[in-house]
């Protein structure tokens, strides 16, 4: 089947000024479904050390600058679209597939340095929902929310996986900061959270019924 690929477009072409050009520009249009514009396909069979598929590093020099080391932005355009995402990012297994250590559809690591004097808010995700204008409103929406939690598949088995499934894992505190394991109160542990009134404790309890 004969393939009509994306166009090259000089960067030149596209930006008409020079300090705001990319090193390369690629736009391509199609009517086809299910099409992917930019298919990489890699594989690794070495039994040690890990590969990556894409490597990307930026680094920012400039006093005053900012930046991404990736930007994704996918737009719904004058039509009524099904299902869109800005990212979408998975971990799969084929039949013999396993794993002994991590395995984990998405990693945010928010590196700390080895020096004091950080400013700023630092967070290891940001979750953010933007207002375009003053008429922004999603009152005809479904359901909007910061994190959504969905559980889906065969019926069977994500059966299994709820019965085995937790909401969250906290791994690696000490009880006293983030998280407290106490006994001297009616309720069993603490969760340390910032709201705009400051520092608040959200309660857990070693039980789904109280007496």
């Amino acid at each position: 089947m004969a393939r009509t690929l994306p166009t090259y477009v000089s960067p030149a072409d596209f930006y008409a000024e020079a300090l705001n050009r990319p090193i390369a520009y690629f736009e391509g249009t199609s009517a086809t479904a299910d099409i992917k514009f930019i298919d990489i396909t890699s594989t690794n069979s070495a039994t040690s050390g890990d590969s990556r598929g894409m490597y990307l590093k930026h680094s920012i020099t400039g006093v005053g600058g900012g930046g991404d080391a990736l930007r994704a932005y996918c737009v719904v355009d004058d039509v009524v679209g099904l299902t869109a995402r800005g990212a979408h990012i998975s971990l799969g297994f084929d039949t013999s597939g396993t794993i002994t250590g991590l395995g984990s559809a998405l990693t945010t690591t928010l590196h700390v340095p080895s020096t004091a004097g950080q400013t700023g808010t630092l967070c290891s995700i940001n979750c953010e929902i933007w207002s375009d204008a003053a008429t922004s409103d999603p009152v005809g929406a479904t359901s909007i929310s910061f994190i959504r939690f969905s559980l889906g598949g065969n019926t069977t088995g994500d059966d299994d996986v709820e019965t085995d499934a937790v909401l969250f894992d906290l791994s690696g505190f000490t009880s006293g900061g983030v998280w407290t394991d106490t006994t001297s109160n009616a309720a069993d542990e603490f969760i340390k959270v910032r709201t705009p009134s400051g520092v608040r404790y959200l309660v857990l309890s070693d039980s789904t019924t109280f007496a």
